[in-house]
């Protein structure tokens, strides 16, 4: 008879399996997709427990199947960063500033309101 596959929850698997957190397992799981949620745990088979040390190690030279793609730079390429500026700079124009421009507020309208001061004598 052949035996039941192994799962690990996160917190088996922190300090003792993988000398991080268990925070840090979790995370890692749900950015790479890795393991099975069951109930409020999320369990690992023997083949999860290799892509997370996949992905936890990045001086392993193994990459993970569900990493997402990264440019040589690492960084976003020129023609991203370009397309970003003129994003930022095209669609919200920069208010004027000077006398012709509105205060956002009046200083001749008050919102304070005076409480009334207690009474200082005593029965």
């Amino acid at each position: 008879m052949s035996e039941w596959p192994a799962y690990k929850r996160a917190r088996d698997l922190a300090g003792t399996v993988f000398p991080v957190s268990e925070a840090v397992i979790l995370q890692t799981a749900r950015k790479y997709n890795i393991g099975r949620k069951m109930g409020r745990s999320v369990i690992f088979s023997p083949e999860d427990c290799q892509q997370l040390y996949e992905a936890l190690n990045p001086c392993s030279g193994l990459s993970v199947a569900q990493s997402p793609p990264i440019g040589s730079s690492g960084g976003p390429s020129a023609d991203v960063a370009l397309k970003k500026a003129l994003e930022l700079t095209t669609k919200n124009p920069r208010k004027k500033s000077g006398r012709d421009v509105r205060p956002k507020f009046s200083p001749s309208q008050c919102t304070v309101v005076a409480l009334p001061q207690p009474s200082l004598k005593r029965r």
